[in-house]
């Protein structure tokens, strides 16, 4: 992807989207190599698979005698009279303790690199300002249209986080947050950042305390980014309550395309 949007970051190899200002260009041969292209990419991952299992099991070895070490020092401390070397001793097992920690971390993250590198499939972030191109972007990669991945008519479509799967029918399942995964998920994220750099500690536990919260803070001169990103995201939060606070119902729905 080539400047689709200035900073987003891709998967893999590039594939060539020219964009002007709104206007996306998307040709027909470039289309027509994303799947030669996708393929190249798994092919290459799957390739690199093996490597990742023996590092798996060389990690998984690793451990166990790091485990194996622990134990003897930390049996050898208990029998030496010397309390210097005694201690000396505890001391050692406490870094190997810690390089076992590092070996589960590795061991985790190694097989998260596995399972991703195992799937039959490719995940494409397109990331931007609203009215940008995003959907349009979509529907050139993937050949769908207005149905399936909706450009909208002056509002953002994309402000939802939404995963496209091939279906025959032709419906949403909309998942709803409730008032508590609300609050936990999104409000108390963007509180944390703004109390890095808030004058006062702000708080806000409920719909209601956020309808009448104090959202006019002058936050810190040397306020990070994320703290004015996230005051702003809880300011429409406020302004828009009275728009989602009935749909914070939980569950789940299923809703045809041309009802949403």
């Amino acid at each position: 992807m080539r400047d689709a949007q200035k900073g987003a970051k891709g998967t893999g190899k590039k594939v060539s989207v020219n964009m002007n200002n709104k206007a996306i260009e998307v040709k027909n041969a470039h289309i027509s190599s994303v799947t030669d292209e996708v393929a190249d990419i798994l092919e290459r991952r799957r390739g690199l698979l093996p490597e990742i299992l023996s590092e798996i099991e060389a990690c998984a070895e690793s451990g166990k005698d790091l485990t194996d070490l622990e134990s003897a020092l930390s049996s050898l401390a208990k029998c030496v009279e010397n309390a210097s070397y005694s201690a000396e001793l505890h001391e050692a097992a406490g870094f190997v303790a810690s390089a076992k920690k590092d070996c589960r971390r590795r061991i985790s993250a190694l097989a998260d690199l596995r399972d991703e590198f195992s799937r039959e499939t490719l995940n494409l972030g397109v990331s931007g300002e609203a009215r940008v191109g995003k959907s349009t972007t979509l529907q050139g990669f993937t050949g769908l249209g207005d149905t399936q991945i909706p450009t909208g008519k002056g509002l953002p479509v994309t402000a939802v986080r939404s995963e496209i799967y091939n279906d025959g029918r032709n419906c949403a399942d909309i998942e709803f947050r409730s008032v508590a995964e609300f609050m936990n998920d999104f409000i108390a994220p963007h509180l944390a950042n703004v109390n890095t750099a808030c004058p006062f500690t702000l708080s806000i536990a409920s719909l209601d305390s956020l309808r009448k919260a104090n959202l006019d803070i002058k936050l810190d001169a040397d306020a990070p980014t994320c703290a004015a990103d996230s005051l702003h995201q809880l300011k429409m939060a406020q302004r828009d309550i009275d728009s989602f606070a009935g749909l914070l119902g939980g569950g789940q729905e299923n809703v045809p395309l041309d009802a949403i």
